[in-house]
């Protein structure tokens, strides 16, 4: 898709980003693998002089310190990228007729929502147009939002935003877990699907399996 290669061509373009993924990544991996394997380094080479390692427990330290580091300032410059990657599987999402459909009309009177949605938003699209175009928003847990524009002159007031875990009588739990199964279908899609989900979200995965093994060898 047009939306997945340009965030393949932002990705392998920004510099900065690939820097820190790449330094993640390295520090990462040997980090892991000197826990993994029980490798023991007791000496450095470099081309000037011999650097010989006398407390081990002190250097895996900072190496745990260093991946620590490394992945917060790649929280930083991967946010954006992350932003991107969820809404690609969002936009398919709502773009579900199962989950949420927008019929247009010749007569403004015949303008209706359908889907699986359509039970949260209370307000109908021929009074409030932008309830047509909802934004779906993720919280922690099972919080899930709509948003949509407000069809009035407001700056304090100019948006909705509706918590699909209050329930109400047309709105219950089980459209929820309805709908969380859509989600999860199309998050699993994107990360199988999606080359650029991996690129974004293997460093994490790589950097906290070095933290784990370090912990579990730091407690055997």
């Amino acid at each position: 898709m047009e939306t997945d290669k340009k965030l393949r061509d932002e990705l392998d373009e920004d510099e900065n980003y690939n820097r820190v993924r790449n330094k993640l990544m390295i520090i990462s991996c040997v980090f892991l693998t000197i826990n993994i394997a029980g490798i023991k380094i007791e000496e450095i080479n470099t081309f000037i002089f011999k650097l010989s390692i006398s407390n081990i427990s002190s250097f895996s330290m900072l190496m745990a310190l260093a991946v620590i580091f490394l992945c917060a300032r790649y929280y930083a410059y991967s946010e954006v990228y992350r932003k991107k990657i969820s809404d690609i599987w969002i936009d398919r999402l709502l773009s579900d007729r199962r989950v949420f459909i927008y019929y247009r009309a010749d007569s403004q009177s015949d303008e209706y929502n359908s889907g699986l949605l359509s039970y949260a938003i209370r307000d109908w699209p021929g009074d409030e147009p932008g309830a047509a175009y909802p934004r779906y928003k993720i919280g922690w847990g099972y919080k899930r939002y709509i948003s949509y524009d407000l069809n009035q002159i407001d700056e304090y007031h100019n948006s909705t935003e509706i918590p699909l875990y209050e329930f109400t009588t047309e709105w219950t739990w089980k459209k929820l877990s309805v709908l969380l199964w859509y989600e999860a279908k199309y998050q699993m899609a994107c990360v199988i699907g999606t080359r650029e989900f991996l690129d974004i979200y293997s460093p994490y995965l790589v950097a906290s399996s070095a933290i784990i093994s370090y912990a579990y060898a730091c407690v055997h």
